[in-house]
């Protein structure tokens, strides 16, 4: 939407009055200056003139005499004390003058006819009164106090002050010396001679030429050099010879070179905003309709140290005048529009200058490296700006200064932004929670903003992404209001990052309905938006892992057979796609789980695939997978392999080795290894503190159905006469054997019909997740 800034309504205005005067005739147009008065009319080119008239009455008449003029504009920017009335007649322009002022008129171009009403002059031809000695009024002087000036010292140059006290200071001539005695003189002497003679013997000094008046050329020391010469011309001597080995003086750029551009920022604003806009947008456009270019500065600087980026920069680059620091003020207003900019770019390098620029480097995009050693000093500076200034970047400064590690100066930032009585208290609340997180308090940080209850958009989005930092759950109050926030930005960038974090927390707490129903939200807003559908990838990922990892058997085949998101194998991440790939397998849909790890050739991958493979009857190819691993998981699936193979040998001997006795022990009966089978046993005996199985060898090899018969009954001793008669083996009948009743609870059964309907629900979800595939 288009915002009409004060500037741009200024210039709109004057674009739509110079069309209507052009429309009505020629326009004139006046400006207050010091001293004078100027009237500008707009003609044509080649318009002839000629100014008429006495003292207070002037006349410009224009050719040809059927011109119109527009004097509707005379009046709007002057006062009447040079100028009091204009009148417009055909072909003529009249001037009623206020004062005797002088006119000065002139075409500064073909058409622009220039009048200026200057002040009057001082009578300088009146003549002087030239009175007598004795017509003089008698003043009584002070009789002046004649002294000699101390030496050295010159009233008019040091000031009256100085000047006063030292011509009342007495003139003191210290005491002539007294003479020296000869023999100390003749001793002082010869000491002095005999050090120049040593310093002349050893050429420290040389002896003066008798009767040479040649001054001696003497070398300029370091400390006295000219300031006007260039730095590759400087007067030196051998002893400031530099070292031709040492390494070259490193070239430092010159990029704060306009940096003071932007010290306007410290100086605090005595006049209320509005009444110094009005008094700049009046004086901005003068009587050539051409923007002053002090006073355009001028609003420049207002706008951007109020906040107004767009309005400065549209009185920047709408104009082709420049202006001192133009890239670095663009870059500002950009930073308060938010925007990205070569500018902006330009001005975040600028951390290491000193003044405001260093501040707005960081709000700029600074990198954080280079923050780290300048945040004293830029917190330092912050604390000099503005109250309003603060309230408006303090915030975003501090924020800045935590992701650079800063937080000392990010704490004396938010000390400096809590005393501005511009600042939102809720603000605060937010960036004591940063540094409560930069400090590592999380839990302290999420505490205060629930307590605080902020609603804002940054306030919510904060205590979720704290909420899900702390591993705590965000309550549904907390949910539903940022939806609303959300759905209030739909349009931009927050309002899918708010979706996003609500995605991620029904996806940490285990809602996963509620959370694809909010992602099924975000696809709907921008659907064609290539940002959104990268997050909606993202997002995705985030939800099928959480389901893999979280959901039970029934809402995990819900959530499968009622979406087809997961099969995106490009959108996923490899580990989310392994996760689903594992429960696919646990529920028996090992074909499933092969489309989604067809050809990964990580560890984990291979696993999964070999897993598949023995679920669906072909451990050969499992096999073939798991040759070269020898990581304890490959081995116990070699086993399994090798068992479904028929291999139960083998099987048993790796089981033992992983020390699997149950497996090991299954193992060895088929294979009928039964000195593996007593020594598993005994093992297991001996660990149950029992004694191991005796002649387990012998029983297993009697035929079938021997351990199913009972054993026979001992009878309890008897007496004699209790003896039943003898009777001999062909009288006794012989008894079938007892059949021993392994179901009798009827569990086999139910196994066995439980077994067959999993069986024969494994087969129908296959076919339908792969008739599901066919048809995409």
């Amino acid at each position: 939407m288009l915002r009409l800034t004060p500037a741009i309504l200024a210039t709109l205005c004057g674009v739509s009055f110079a069309s209507i005067g052009h429309a009505q005739g020629f326009p004139v147009t006046t400006g207050e200056h010091d001293g004078f008065t100027r009237v500008v009319i707009h003609a044509p080119p080649g318009t002839g003139w000629e100014l008429e008239g006495d003292a207070r009455e002037q006349v410009v008449r224009l050719t040809p005499d059927t011109a119109q003029l527009d004097i509707s504009r005379v009046f709007t920017r002057i006062a009447r004390t040079r100028l009091s009335e204009v009148q417009a007649e055909a072909g003529a322009l009249r001037l009623d003058l206020a004062c005797d002022c002088e006119l000065r008129s002139w075409e500064e171009r073909p058409g622009l006819i220039v009048i200026d009403i200057a002040d009057p002059a001082p009578d300088a031809n009146s003549p002087a009164v030239a009175l007598s000695p004795s017509e003089l009024p008698a003043v009584a002087l002070p009789a002046p106090e004649i002294t000699v000036p101390a030496p050295g010292f010159s009233a008019s140059g040091i000031g009256e002050t100085l000047a006063r006290r030292h011509m009342s200071e007495r003139i003191t001539i210290p005491p002539e010396a007294a003479e020296m005695p000869a023999t100390a003189a003749a001793a002082l002497t010869a000491e002095l001679g005999s050090s120049l003679a040593e310093a002349l013997g050893q050429g420290l000094l040389e002896a003066a030429v008798p009767g040479d008046t040649t001054p001696p050329v003497q070398l300029l020391d370091a400390p006295h050099e000219s300031a006007d010469l260039p730095a590759n011309m400087r007067v030196t001597n051998v002893t400031q010879r530099r070292d031709p080995d040492a390494a070259p003086e490193p070239q430092i750029a010159d990029i704060c070179r306009d940096a003071d551009a932007l010290a306007f920022l410290e100086t605090p604003m005595t006049e209320p905003f509005g009444q110094v806009y009005g008094r700049l947008s009046r004086g901005l456009y003068g009587e050539f309709d051409q923007p002053d270019a002090e006073v355009r500065r001028g609003l420049i600087e207002l706008y951007l140290a109020s906040g107004f980026g767009a309005e400065a920069r549209a009185l920047i680059a709408n104009h082709s005048d420049p202006v001192y620091g133009r890239e670095l003020l663009i870059g500002l207003a950009d930073v308060f529009e938010r925007r990205n900019s070569n500018s902006r770019m330009r001005l975040a390098q600028l951390t290491g200058c000193e003044g405001p620029a260093s501040v707005m480097a960081v709000l700029a995009g600074a990198a954080s490296e280079d923050l780290h050693s300048a945040a004293p000093a830029i917190a330092l500076i912050f604390t000099g700006f503005t109250p309003a200034m603060r309230a408006m970047i303090g915030v975003d400064l501090a924020k800045r200064l935590i992701e650079a590690d800063a937080v000392d100066a990010a704490r004396v930032v938010v000390g400096s932004t809590r005393r501005s009585e511009w600042v939102d208290p809720t603000v605060l609340d937010l960036i004591d929670a940063r540094l409560d997180q930069a400090r590592g308090f999380s839990d302290v940080a999420f505490a205060r903003l629930t307590h605080a209850q902020s609603r804002d958009t940054p306030g919510v989005l904060a205590r979720l992404l704290l909420a899900l930092e702390t591993g705590n759950r965000a309550d549904a109050e907390l949910l539903a209001t940022a939806e609303a926030l959300a759905s209030t930005e739909r349009g931009n960038a927050e309002g899918i990052e708010i979706m996003a974090v609500i995605v991620r927390s029904h996806a940490f707490s285990g809602a996963h309905a509620a959370g694809f129903a909010a992602l099924d939200r975000i696809a709907s807003w921008r659907p064609e938006h290539s940002e959104t559908r990268a997050r909606m990838g993202q997002l995705a990922d985030v939800m099928w892992l959480s389901v893999a990892q979280k959901a039970d058997d029934l809402s995990f085949m819900q959530l499968v057979l009622g979406r087809d998101d997961w099969r995106d194998t490009g959108a996923l991440r490899l580990e989310t796609r392994q996760a689903l790939a594992a429960r696919f397998v646990d529920q028996g849909l090992a074909s499933t789980a092969l489309t989604l790890v067809p050809e990964a050739q990580d560890h984990t991958s291979e696993m999964l695939r070999a897993r598949a493979h023995i679920e669906l009857g072909d451990p050969q190819a499992a096999l073939e997978i798991l040759t070269d691993r020898d990581s304890p998981e490959a081995a116990l699936l070699r086993a399994r392999a090798l068992e479904a193979l028929g291999e139960n040998a083998r099987a048993a001997e790796t089981y033992e080795a992983l020390s699997r006795v149950p497996e090991a022990t299954s193992a060895a009966i088929s294979a009928s290894d039964w000195r593996r089978l007593e020594r598993l046993t005994a093992s297991d005996a001996a660990q149950d503190g029992r004694s191991p199985l005796e002649g387990i060898s012998r029983a297993i090899a009697q035929p079938p159905g021997y351990m199913d018969q009972p054993l026979p009954a001992v009878a309890p001793p008897i007496g004699p006469q209790d003896a039943p008669p003898v009777q001999t083996a062909a009288d006794q009948p012989e008894e079938a054997p007892e059949v021993f009743d392994f179901d009798r609870l009827g569990l086999i059964t139910r196994s066995e019909t439980l077994l067959g309907e999993s069986a024969r629900l494994r087969d129908s979800l296959s076919s339908l997740l792969h008739s599901a595939s066919v048809s995409e």
